[in-house]
Parts: structure tokens; C-alpha cells; sequence
């Protein structure tokens, strides 16, 4: 099986390598590239490999600038030390996602799942549905959430929700209503199970819903500031790497 490593610090790209080759899967490691351009480039002058294992951070932009630029996505294995890209992995072609620093067991697990996989597709089956079958969130999006005051139950729609935020180890949605209430999960999580059409995450600490835009400026370093109509003290950036994606979700 051919594959290629995109990653932009020749430490890991090296560790890749060797831990790739310590999985005995027989993988052919056919180049490694260190930049997002570098990566463009290779996919314009070469057959696509039967797998990617790829950074996603790269110093000239993202792995996922990358694939957009891409007819077709070969079947991918992510690299990162942010778990917040995790959704978009997933729907981007990703096999696996692995946090640095990479485990040499779960590499091999990733692997073996691409495998099992691949080996049983038909000709009809494609490596877009083989990710879907892989995709951490295939189901229904939530549409509200149980809340707790005093010694009252409650139910909140998920269409009255301003944001979702975390602060001291908790995480806490917000009401249209300015109403703020503790709930049982993390951020990652909701990212999952929320509606990328309503709701998008801004960064660590804050996913936002399109109703709660106030108003958007630019902002110094080719990134952009978000005012809500939220309770929410603290500036809210969206990073220049994250601007371009903001742009689409506006856009929708």
C-alpha cells in the first residue's frame, strides 16, 4: 500500500516514518511533505496514494487547505496536537484522528481500521462512504437539552440557545434570553452533536449560534472580531486560520 506523510516538523515526519514502518502493514511511504503548498503541488504531479497520514496545523495554512483544492480525497489519517479540528477531520475523509504525541498502538489500530475497511468494500463502494462509516458524528442533531434549577427540571430547545461556553472546568449554555445554565457536557462533544448549518465553534472556549452575531469587524493579523448579543466578557477572535471557514458558515 502507498502512502504519504504531511507534516511540517522533520522530528515528527521522521517519527511518523519509523512508527509507520515498526506497524509492519506494509505501507510504502512514497514522499513527505512539509507544507501545505508543498502537498498541493505533489497531488497536481502524482497519483493519489491509497493513504494520507497528515498534520493538520501546517505553517502556511491547514491539511484541510489542502483537500479543498482536491477533486477527490484519498482517505486520510489526521495528526494533530488540537483536538478542536476534530470534527472536520471527520468530514473531510478521515479514517482516524490521533492526538501528538502519537501513540505507536493506537497508529497501528488507526491502520488496521483503514484496512478492515478497504477490504471489504465492493466496486461500488466508495472511500467517501468508508469515512462515513468512520465519522464520529453520524446521527441526528440534538434539539435540546435537560437543564437543572434548584430543584426543577427543565427543557431548553436547542433553537433558543444563544452559545455554549466553557469557564472553570464547567461548561455552560446561554439562552436568547441571557439565562446561563450549567450542562453535562464539553465542548467537543456538542461540536458533535450540534447543527453546522445554527452553530459554529469560534474557538477553545465558545460555540456560538448564527442568531447571536452582533457585529463582525476585521481585526489586526488578517482576523476577524465577533460582538454577540450574548453575555460573553471576554474579546472574541476568530484566528486567521479559522477565517475562511467562519466566512462559508456565514455564508450558508
Amino acid at each position: 500500500m502507498k502512502a504519504i506523510i504531511i507534516e511540517d516538523e522533520l522530528r515528527s515526519a521522521k517519527r511518523m516514518r519509523t512508527l509507520i514502518e515498526e506497524s509492519n502493514r506494509d505501507i510504502e511511504v512514497l514522499a513527505c511533505l512539509g507544507s501545505a503548498q508543498e502537498a498541493i503541488d505533489w497531488f497536481k504531479s502524482n497519483p493519489l496514494p491509497e493513504l494520507v497520514f497528515s498534520d493538520i496545523q501546517l505553517g502556511d495554512g491547514t491539511a484541510f487547505d489542502v483537500f479543498e483544492k482536491m477533486e477527490k480525497v484519498p482517505p486520510v489519517i489526521f495528526t494533530t496536537a488540537y483536538d478542536e479540528y476534530a470534527l472536520k477531520a471527520f468530514k473531510a475523509n478521515g479514517i482516524d484522528y490521533l492526538l501528538k504525541p502519537i501513540d505507536s498502538e493506537e497508529l497501528t489500530s488507526a491502520i488496521d481500521k483503514f484496512l478492515s475497511y478497504n477490504s471489504k468494500k465492493d466496486n461500488d463502494f466508495t472511500m467517501q462512504e468508508i469515512a462515513g462509516l468512520l465519522r464520529k458524528d453520524n446521527h441526528e442533531n440534538k434539539s435540546r437539552f435537560i437543564i437543572k434549577v434548584g430543584e426543577k427540571i427543565r427543557s431548553i430547545k436547542t433553537d433558543d440557545i444563544f452559545c455554549f461556553y466553557s469557564m472553570m472546568k464547567g461548561t455552560y449554555l446561554q439562552t436568547k434570553e441571557k439565562r446561563n445554565y450549567p450542562i453535562d457536557y464539553t465542548l467537543d462533544q456538542l461540536e458533535g452533536l450540534l447543527s453546522d448549518k445554527d452553530f459554529f465553534r469560534v474557538n477553545r472556549k465558545l460555540i456560538v449560534h448564527f442568531d447571536s452575531l452582533n457585529e463582525i469587524h476585521t481585526w489586526s493579523g488578517s482576523r476577524l472580531k465577533i460582538i454577540l448579543h450574548c453575555n460573553y466578557d471576554d474579546d472574541i477572535v476568530v484566528s486567521r486560520d479559522r477565517v475562511r471557514e467562519f466566512k462559508r458558515w456565514l455564508d450558508r
